[in-house]
């Protein structure tokens, strides 16, 4: 925004410079043995060269807070789409980690302990009962990435738009 406010006041400083300018100066100088001196001085600045001077440089100051202005708007336009995604990742890791918190995790547990106590009675051998730990580990390993990607995306939510989301 700085950048934009700036080239606007570039903009606004060259057009004032087509106008003349006019200014009125007072000097004195003390001399030791003569008298002192005074001066007075007036001086302007004719705009002669308009055309070849002037107008190029508020051509070119306007292109500048065009560009400026429309870096301004790529910055937003990316602001933007970046909460958008963060936003979206998070919203899916959340409804992972509750589909693992509410369903997966429970049925695997279960089919563990059902394995477990298969094997107690000699139904199934051990080689279910490890496939069956495994399977509940993996889905507790789905569970904390998905809890990690989730978190991640709330910090970048918070960075982008400064607000606390992480408490």
């Amino acid at each position: 925004r700085t950048l934009v406010e700036g080239n606007r006041l570039a903009v606004r400083l060259a057009e004032k410079e087509v106008k003349p300018n006019f200014s009125i100066g007072y000097a004195y100088m003390q001399r030791a043995g003569i008298g002192d001196m005074y001066g007075i001085t007036f001086t302007t600045s004719l705009p002669i060269f308009k055309r070849n001077k002037q107008d190029r440089a508020i051509a070119e100051a306007a292109a500048n807070l065009k560009s400026s202005q429309s870096m301004e708007a790529n910055e937003l336009t990316l602001l933007g789409y970046r909460v958008k995604q963060d936003f979206l990742e998070a919203q899916a890791a959340d409804r992972l980690l509750r589909l693992y918190s509410q369903g997966i995790l429970p049925q695997s547990t279960l089919a563990l302990e059902s394995s477990l106590a298969s094997y107690e009675t000699g139904a199934i051998d051990f080689l279910n009962v490890l496939s069956n730990f495994t399977t509940v580990l993996d889905y507790e390993l789905g569970y904390h990435e998905q809890l990690a990607a989730h978190q991640k995306s709330l910090a970048r939510l918070e960075e982008l738009t400064g607000l606390e989301l992480i408490r």
